[in-house]
């Protein structure tokens, strides 16, 4: 079973259990599934050659970005909380989740 069936799994047995916490922001196993899926569901809609920029400010986002672009077989490029984009993605915006 890969990780993220194992956490499909874990939202149907609990899906109000807190899954993901950062300051004061936090998401529960169900919500997780809901971001993640929907977010992939984005991702795959952009053009291959887009990256796909992990923001270390925001701890739940990157994490969500990261198995989203698990989700739909994007790669993905961490990036420091202190840069807001990478000069070199053309999608210089950040998604509004």
């Amino acid at each position: 079973m890969s990780f993220w069936e194992r956490v499909r799994e874990t939202a149907r047995r609990v899906p109000g259990a807190r899954a993901l916490s950062a300051g004061d922001r936090a998401l529960d196993y169900r919500g997780l599934v809901d971001s993640v899926e929907r977010r992939a569901d984005a991702l795959a809609r952009k053009p291959a050659e887009e990256w796909i920029d992990l923001d270390g400010a925001d701890a739940v986002g990157f994490l969500v970005d990261l198995f989203a672009a698990g989700l739909c077989g994007r790669a993905a490029v961490a990036q420091s909380g202190r840069f807001a984009t990478c000069p070199a993605s053309p999608d210089p915006e950040r998604r509004n989740d």
